[in-house]
């Protein structure tokens, strides 16, 4: 089922990008963004190398619009066409894929159907490495994603998607639907310069086992994985601060595995140029409840033409460790500094 709306999803965007082109009526905007940085470091990861160049986003997006409240969104990633292993990416390649519908029937509605990002945690504004609770943004999915407006106060999601469990060999089937859903509600109007957001989310987990001798497929369903998160973020010209708390039970269906993070973000605006950014994160627990780390990094953001920039960036993990940031686990090899120097341009 899911194979069938992300063909057809994406086949009907595709028809319309043509369409919007060659007709008279719907209009279409073609847009691109690319980001490549260069990365060294004293043994950031003994298995790759002390320093590593990343074409880390080359975007390409159509955007269309029937009218004012009906339009469709195409966007591929060329950073996502071959991994970092060298394999050939699959649908990672497609970021969005979707037809959105404002103000249905003039209602306050609005909807999104196909591959988007699901209302859960709070936007931000991304130097050149993600902060770690970029990780827990539900990104990249296929899914029905709804809103309503809520006059003078802000704004409330709510969404159910399709979810991937992982790439092993050992797991279910994937989600269907229903299994996985995201509320958001978003306050961005009760007072000026302060939005805030809170936010709860549920995914189904299952484990895939065959018994070899009577070649029998078992689908053993696992805990679900819930989490919620809070933030709020400040912006007083010409200063922006963003703080945000996410706590996980059960994540990716393990038992006691219930790390928790703190990440707070800010940038100055020094002049019209050039940008201040700086960071802190801290991981409250992992599955043994016993780490804590804090992992700090600040830069500088310069523009240097119109729509493009260029960072320096340090970056600081407090610890012998290196954390994955998708599973906040501890990777051994690693170093506490690092240094990136890239480049952001769009079009």
């Amino acid at each position: 089922m899911k194979k069938v709306i992300m063909s057809v999803s994406a086949m009907l965007v595709c028809m319309f990008v043509v369409s919007a082109a060659m007709a008279e009526g719907p209009t279409m905007r073609v847009s691109g963004k690319a980001e490549i940085w260069v990365e060294a470091s004293d043994g950031l990861d003994s298995n790759k190398g002390d320093s590593k160049m990343k074409a880390n986003e080359l975007y390409v997006t159509f955007d269309g619009k029937f009218d004012n409240d009906v339009s469709a969104k195409l966007k591929l990633d060329g950073a996502d066409i071959v991994s970092n292993d060298g394999k050939v990416t699959s649908e990672k390649i497609v970021e969005e894929a979707n037809f959105t519908f404002k103000h249905i029937a003039g209602s306050p509605v609005s909807l999104v159907i196909g591959k988007d990002e699901m209302p859960f945690g709070q936007d931000y504004d991304k130097m050149l490495s993600d902060p770690l609770v970029h990780n827990f943004e539900i990104d990249k999915v296929w899914g029905l994603n709804s809103s309503v407006d809520l006059a003078g106060i802000g704004s409330l999601g709510a969404a159910t998607y399709y979810h991937r469990n992982s790439a092993s060999d050992r797991v279910g089937p994937d989600n269907e639907l229903g299994d996985n859903y995201a509320v958001r509600l978003k306050l961005d109007k009760l007072i000026d310069a302060v939005a805030f957001q809170a936010s709860f989310a549920q995914e189904s987990y299952s484990e895939l086992s065959v018994t070899d001798e009577a070649d029998v497929t078992t689908v053993t369903p696992k805990d679900d994985e819930t989490r919620v998160s809070v933030g709020v973020v400040i912006k007083v010209a010409p200063v922006n601060v963003a703080v945000e708390y996410v706590g996980v039970q059960n994540r990716k269906g393990m038992p006691g595995y219930d790390p928790a993070l703190v990440s707070v973000a800010g940038d100055v605006k020094v002049c019209d140029n050039v940008k201040l950014h700086a960071k802190y994160e801290r991981i409250l627990e992992d599955a043994d409840d016993a780490v804590e780390e804090d992992f700090f990094g600040a830069g500088l953001e310069c523009a240097v033409a119109d729509g493009v920039a260029v960072f320096v960036e340090y970056l600081n993990y407090n610890s012998g460790d290196l954390k994955d940031a998708s599973d906040l686990e501890v990777a051994d090899g690693s170093t506490e500094d690092s240094v990136k120097v890239g480049v952001r341009g769009k079009f």
